[in-house]
């Protein structure tokens, strides 16, 4: 994934800033990205209501009581530690996220079990009726038992292609 345009980001914090102060949230705890420099941060964002988490992910949910992102794995970690993950993605004009990308299907709103805001008035919503992910999620996605049959099929597969050249 490659950030084509990084006013994004800070466009990104802006309105969830903005919505954040209708409920009169004054300070929140932002978690920039491990490949980004958080002193970019610093300069661009405002820092009387962001400040900047350089805990290990783990202590950082573990003192969270909801965490507000785009499509991340953070999603899958958030809810196995138990904190609710809203999921932000507001779309551009022709419908795809910010930075001209489709939403991945499960963060695109089409699952019940993941409440999706696509814009501020659809994440005010979502903040105001207290919406949760349906945990049972995690159920449709990861499986209790880690199987490799999967994976050796694939490597099995690829050693008996052969390539005409």
């Amino acid at each position: 994934y490659t950030l084509t345009d990084r006013s994004n980001c800070i466009y990104y914090l802006y309105l969830i800033q903005n919505c954040l102060k209708e409920f009169n949230v004054t300070k929140v705890r932002f978690r920039p990205h491990p490949s980004e420099n958080p002193n970019w941060y610093r300069n661009n964002i405002d820092l009387n209501f962001y400040q900047i988490d350089d805990l290990d992910l783990s202590s950082s949910l573990a003192s969270s009581s909801l965490v507000i992102g785009p499509t991340s794995t953070v999603f899958f970690d958030a809810l196995i530690q138990g904190v609710n993950y809203v999921v932000f993605q507001p779309l551009n004009q022709f419908g795809f996220g910010l930075n001209g990308y489709r939403i991945p299907s499960m963060y695109n709103g089409d699952n019940e079990k993941v409440p999706v805001a696509k814009s501020v008035v659809e994440l005010r919503e979502i903040l105001k009726k207290k919406k949760l992910v349906n945990i049972s999620i995690l159920n449709d996605i990861c499986q209790e038992k880690f199987d490799l049959e999967d994976v050796y099929s694939i490597i099995n597969s690829v050693r008996t292609c052969k390539y005409d050249r």
